[in-house]
C-alpha cells in the first residue's frame, strides 16, 4: 500500500511541477503587466482578450501555496506578481470591492461585482497572507469579508445574492456565465465562499471570522444539500424556491472535501457529527452514478443521464475528493477511483506536446472552447490545489518517507 501511495506522491508532485512551469513560462504579459487574459492551445496570447479577476486571484492563490509548498523564489515572485496585479488594478478604490474583468491594456473592462469574484479575493489574499505574513495583505482580505457581508448577503431571509453594480446597487442579469440560469442564488458561489472563509479563518481565527465559517458550512449544507444529501441544488430564487434539478457530479465531489476541511478547521464537534454524513454521500453519489458510468473520469450529467463529457477540473476535484473519502471510511473502492482518475487524467487530460491539461476530454461538448489553454475559467488552481492537496496527505500517511 506504501508503495503504491508513494508512487501517486511522486507523479502527483511532478506534474505538479511541470503544470507550474507552464504558467511562469506562459502567462504573464510582459507588455501590459500581470497575466495574459487567454493563451490558446499553441500557446500563444490572444490580443486583446479580457482579463479575469478570478484568473488572477486563482493564480495569486495558486502560488502563494506553491512557494509555501515548494519553497522555490520563482514560485513566490509569480505570488508577488499576481498579488501586485490583483491589488494594484483590480480593486475599486471608489466603491470597494474587486471589479469583475480588465482590459488586454489592463483598464477596467467589466465593473460589476461578482459576489463569486470577491470569494476568490479573500481566497488569494488569505494564501498570500500566509505566505508573507504582512498585514496589509490581511487588511485586504478582512475589507472584502466585510463587503461581501455588508452588500451581498441577504440579512433577511440568508444567502448571498449573486451579483452587483459597480456601485453595489442591484442589476437584472446576475448570472456567473452564459451556462448558467438566471437564479439569485447558486451553489456555485455559495461553495467558493466558504472555500475563502475557511482559508481565512485558517490564518485569521477570530470570534468573527469563525462566526462567518460556520454559517456558511450550515448554508451549504442546510439550503443546497439537504435534504437530499447525495447531490447539491444548483440554482434557487430569493425565497429559495429550487429552479432546477441539474446534478453537477465535479462540484458534489468538490463539496465533500471542502465541507469537510471547513469542519475540520471549524473544530466543532456538534457540527461535525451533523454534517459529516452529508460528506460521505455527496462521495458515494459521485462514485457510483459518475465514475462507474464509464468507467473513466468523472462525467457531466445530461438530460438524459450521464454523458462522456470530462471537464479538466472535475477530474482534479475527483482525486483530492476520492482520496478524502477513502481517509475517512478506508474503503478502498475511494482508494481505487482515486487510481482510476489519474490513470485517465495521465492518458486522455494532460497536454504532453504543449503543456498543462486539456479542457475537456471525451464526447466535447458544443459549448467548450477548444483554443483556450488557459483563460477566464481555465486557471492552474484546481489541478495544482489537487496535487499539492492530495500529496500532503499522502506524506502525512506515510510519514513523508519512501517505502
Amino acid at each position: 500500500m506504501d508503495r503504491t501511495l508513494n508512487t501517486l506522491r511522486d507523479e502527483f508532485r511532478s506534474e505538479l511541477e511541470r503544470i507550474a512551469d507552464w504558467w511562469m513560462a506562459n502567462a504573464p504579459d510582459d507588455a501590459n503587466g500581470g497575466f495574459h487574459g487567454q493563451i490558446n492551445m499553441d500557446n500563444t496570447p490572444e490580443p486583446g482578450a479580457e482579463k479575469g479577476c478570478v484568473l488572477n486571484a486563482r493564480i495569486l492563490w495558486t502560488f502563494s501555496e506553491l512557494a509555501a509548498f515548494d519553497d522555490r523564489a520563482e514560485y513566490r515572485a509569480m505570488a508577488d506578481r499576481a498579488y501586485e496585479s490583483f491589488t494594484g488594478s483590480f480593486l475599486d478604490p471608489i466603491h470597494g470591492g474587486a471589479w469583475w474583468s480588465l482590459n488586454a491594456d489592463g483598464a477596467p473592462s467589466s465593473r460589476r461585482k461578482q459576489t463569486y469574484a470577491q470569494g476568490f479575493g479573500i481566497y488569494g489574499l488569505s494564501a498570500y497572507y500566509h505566505l508573507t505574513g504582512e498585514q496589509r495583505v490581511l487588511d485586504y482580505a478582512l475589507e472584502l469579508a466585510r463587503l461581501l457581508e455588508e452588500k451581498t448577503y441577504d440579512a433577511e431571509k440568508g444567502g448571498y445574492i449573486e451579483a452587483f453594480a459597480e456601485d453595489w446597487s442591484p442589476i437584472d442579469d446576475v448570472r456567473l456565465s452564459e451556462r448558467d440560469l438566471q437564479a439569485t442564488k447558486t451553489m456555485n458561489t455559495h461553495l467558493h465562499i466558504l472555500e475563502p472563509y475557511t482559508a481565512l479563518y485558517r490564518v485569521h481565527p477570530t470570534d468573527h471570522t469563525r462566526e462567518l465559517l460556520r454559517k456558511n458550512i450550515v448554508l451549504l449544507a442546510e439550503k443546497f444539500i439537504a435534504p437530499r444529501g447525495t447531490h447539491q441544488r444548483l440554482f434557487f430564487d430569493d425565497n429559495w424556491n429550487s429552479l432546477s434539478d441539474e446534478v453537477s457530479f465535479g462540484h458534489d465531489i468538490e463539496a465533500s472535501w471542502l465541507l469537510h476541511e471547513a469542519l475540520e478547521v471549524l473544530d466543532d464537534p456538534a457540527l461535525m457529527a451533523l454534517y459529516l454524513p452529508h460528506v460521505r454521500q455527496l462521495a458515494d453519489a459521485c462514485l457510483k452514478e459518475s465514475l462507474n458510468a464509464f468507467g473513466e473520469g468523472i462525467c457531466e450529467l445530461g438530460h438524459h443521464g450521464p454523458e462522456r463529457i470530462y471537464e479538466w477540473w472535475c477530474q482534479a476535484e475527483a482525486l483530492v475528493g476520492f482520496l478524502n473519502a477513502w481517509q475517512l471510511t478506508g474503503e478502498e473502492r475511494y482508494l481505487r477511483a482515486v487510481m482510476e482518475v489519474w490513470q485517465f487524467i495521465k492518458s486522455d487530460v494532460l497536454d504532453t506536446e504543449n503543456g498543462d491539461w486539456h479542457a475537456y476530454a471525451g464526447d466535447v461538448p458544443d459549448y467548450s472552447n477548444l483554443g483556450y489553454k488557459a483563460g477566464f475559467w481555465k486557471g492552474p488552481y484546481h489541478t495544482c490545489r489537487a496535487l499539492i492537496e492530495c500529496a500532503r496527505r499522502i506524506d502525512t500517511l506515510t510519514g513523508g518517507k519512501a517505502c
